[in-house]
Formats: C-alpha cells, structure tokens, sequence
C-alpha cells in the first residue's frame, strides 16, 4: 500500500503519461497533432529527485527529462478531526540538453509550458482526497555543462490539497 505522499506523486506522473498528458500539451502547443509522435515518452516521466549528474552516472539520461518529486508537506490542520489536512508542494523539472547553445533555453521553455498546460486543465479532484489548485510557479535555472554537453533545467512546483483521515 502506498502513503498518501507517494499517491499524490503516482497520479501528477499519470496525469503527465496520459494520453491527455504531455502528448496532448506538445501537440496542441505546436499546432501540428503529428507531432504527438515527437512527445517524451512515459519512461521520460521518473520520479528520482537527484541531481542530474548522479543521473546521468547510474543510468543513461533521454532529454528532454522530467521528474516528479515532492519538495514540501504541511499539515494546516484545517479540517478538524483528520489526521492530516494540508498540501503537499509537488515538483515536475524539466531538464533539456543540446550540444550547443543555440535552441537550449527555447526547448525548455517550451517543455515547461507543456507542463502548466497540463497543471492548468487537470485543476480539480484528483480523487482520494487530492484536488490540485491549478496554481503553479516555475523557476528556470541557468545553463550548465552537462548532458550532452549543455544542459538547462526548469521547476514547476504546484500545490496539491490533500485531506485523509
């Protein structure tokens, strides 16, 4: 059985492998629904929160990347006898590599807006006591050696609510 924290990471990676995940964002945001072919793939999708050089050491790295991990809990106790009623900061990076500079920042601006979009149409019951605010914050981080030879990476961080007894 898993906790409520690794539920709440579960279903973000299922709302961004399914098949109005990231696929349908790329492909909409492009305005070509061929391009559904070039969209990362499910095993893009990890939920490892590492540095991307450790990463790249224990497995080979496919760019784009995205991983999904849980940075913050709080208990606001809002909601009188319940074990916990608060939300749960969840966080998708996004980490592109080219080997030159041109495009880099572009591609993960793209990809990262791919990311809200779907943090934007999935706004609601998540079930299971989750309901995701659609609220979310990205902070891009500056270009870096890494990867195949540069690399850049995004956080989106969004809150999800949470409720369980």
């Amino acid at each position: 059985m898993s906790t409520p924290t690794q539920r709440v990471v579960e279903r973000i990676r299922e709302l961004l492998t399914g098949e109005t995940g990231l696929a349908h964002s790329v492909a909409a945001l492009r305005d070509r629904p061929e391009s559904i072919l070039l969209t990362p793939a499910a095993r893009q999708v990890g939920g490892v929160q590492a540095s991307a050089d450790l990463q790249e050491q224990s497995r080979g790295q496919e760019y784009p990347s995205f991983q999904v991990y849980v940075a913050r809990i709080r208990n606001k106790m809002t909601e009188k006898f319940r074990r916990f009623s608060g939300t749960v900061e969840v966080v998708t990076e996004v980490r592109v590599s080219r080997d030159r500079l041109e495009g880099l920042t572009e591609e993960l601006q793209f990809f990262a807006d791919a990311v809200t979009d779907v943090v934007e149409r999935s706004r609601g019951s998540l079930g299971e006591g989750m309901t995701l605010s659609g609220e979310y914050e990205v902070v891009f981080e500056p270009v870096k050696k890494g990867g195949l030879h540069f690399q850049q990476t995004a956080r989106v961080v969004c809150e999800v609510d949470l409720s369980r007894h």
